[in-house]
């Protein structure tokens, strides 16, 4: 899923993640959510708001990890990032930052809307694949 960086205003970077993707891709009943950040993982609380229409993700820990990993040109600014959520296991995800080349320099640059929705739709259809995966595996180990 696409989910994007989101300041507080109060020095805290978190995540948006949109009020469709946490219908869809998080549990009711989970009071929280494993991050994989590269090497790093991390549990963070999901509060009651985040079921009442503030569907966001603020941590200490990822707000650090944004800010060396994502924000680390601060020419950038602390515009919002598109970023994949990858479903990686039950209530866990694999962070990481959206990268697009661009065609003609080959380097990175920030995504179009329609990019993201590319990419997004990309994204959905990997997590489909890695769940199925995980179901057919359930299944034979029973």
């Amino acid at each position: 899923m696409v989910v994007r960086t989101q300041s507080n205003g109060r020095g805290t970077t978190g995540l948006y993640i949109g009020t469709r993707n946490a219908r869809r891709y998080f549990k009711r009943a989970a009071h929280g959510v494993d991050l994989q950040l590269g090497h790093i993982h991390i549990h963070c609380a999901l509060p009651p708001e985040f079921w009442q229409g503030h569907p966001e993700i603020f941590d200490a820990r990822l707000s650090q990890w944004l800010e060396s990993k994502v924000y680390h040109d601060k020419a950038r600014g602390h515009a919002p990032i598109p970023m994949l959520m990858i479903p990686a296991e039950k209530n866990s995800f694999k962070l990481q930052p959206m990268k697009l080349p661009s065609a003609s320099t080959n380097k990175e640059t920030k995504p179009t809307a329609a990019a993201a929705e590319v990419w997004h739709q990309k994204a959905k259809a990997v997590a489909e694949r890695m769940q199925a995966a995980s179901t057919a595996k359930k299944s034979l180990m029973h």
